[in-house]
């Protein structure tokens, strides 16, 4: 079983530079990438699961979701490596930052963000791809602020007869609760929660009525109170599609964007 540190080389290419987290059955590390002279992310097995044929075909799976998305808001996924070690791919190195950086601040520019993925999600959806698992964690914030879509690992395809998977419970529409097959629908339900949490700096309790008052005692503006609330319908079918939802941000004087630099810290531009 390969041990993974810092300066550990691999398929004479990479290089091992710092470890930017771990869970579940993986861990990413930033990496050193000879070949093109630039800084990837390599996602790995986490160690135990790296002998198990079932958890590198997960893997594999994750990386062929995730190859086949070309958008300018969904991080990039580039080569495969099937080592013997133990298989592991590389994709695009965003940074450190993710969009809970903006929960509670400035309600006028959190939902800038919230745009560009909703489009992510529309260009998803259009390739029969629904994502399962959308939360701050999941979006990253490069050194200009622009937002990017990752973690495709427990997403699903049309043919796919997954149903819950591992979503985020919290984020989870009932549908998904409820053990249903996974549509498009769910993820605009787990995008609402995720608005709520950045107007509000938490997100919505179960199973009480959403409360958007901002940190600073105001109201939410009312056309972003109904969006949310229709983004969290009960019935699926009462769900706006992604587009919907990026245009009708817009119309509300939210257009899409990057989130402001100042809340980024020590990012690199």
């Amino acid at each position: 079983m390969r041990v993974l540190n810092e300066g550990t080389r691999l398929a004479q290419r990479y290089t091992l530079i710092r470890r930017l987290g771990a869970g579940g059955m993986a861990e990413i590390w930033l990496a050193s990438d000879r070949q093109t002279d630039s800084r990837v992310a390599l996602k790995f097995l986490a160690a135990g699961f790296t002998g198990n044929v079932a958890y590198r075909d997960l893997l594999h799976r994750e990386w062929r979701i995730g190859s086949n998305l070309m958008h300018a808001h969904i991080v990039r996924v580039f080569e495969f490596h099937d080592d013997p070690d133990g298989a592991y791919y590389s994709l695009q190195f965003i940074g450190d930052v993710d969009l809970g950086a903006l929960c509670g601040k400035n309600p006028d520019e959190v939902l800038r963000p919230v745009g560009l993925i909703a489009d992510a999600l529309r260009y998803a959806h259009a390739k029969g791809v629904v994502h399962r698992d959308i939360k701050t964690a999941n979006i990253l914030l490069d050194g200009s602020g622009a937002p990017y879509l990752i973690d495709f690992g427990i997403a699903a395809l049309p043919a796919d007869g997954d149903r819950a998977g591992g979503a985020t419970r919290i984020s989870a529409s009932p549908q998904q609760v409820a053990g249903e097959a996974p549509q498009s629908a769910d993820d605009i339900y787990a995008l609402g929660v995720l608005m709520v949490e950045l107007l509000t700096g938490s997100p919505p309790s179960a199973g009480d009525p959403i409360r958007l008052t901002l940190p600073d005692g105001s109201a939410a503006p009312t056309s972003i109170i109904a969006l949310i609330n229709n983004m969290l319908a009960s019935d699926a079918a009462a769900r706006p599609s992604a587009k919907e939802v990026a245009k009708r941000l817009n119309d509300a004087g939210f257009a899409a964007g990057p989130a402001p630099r100042r809340y980024l810290g020590d990012a690199p531009v």
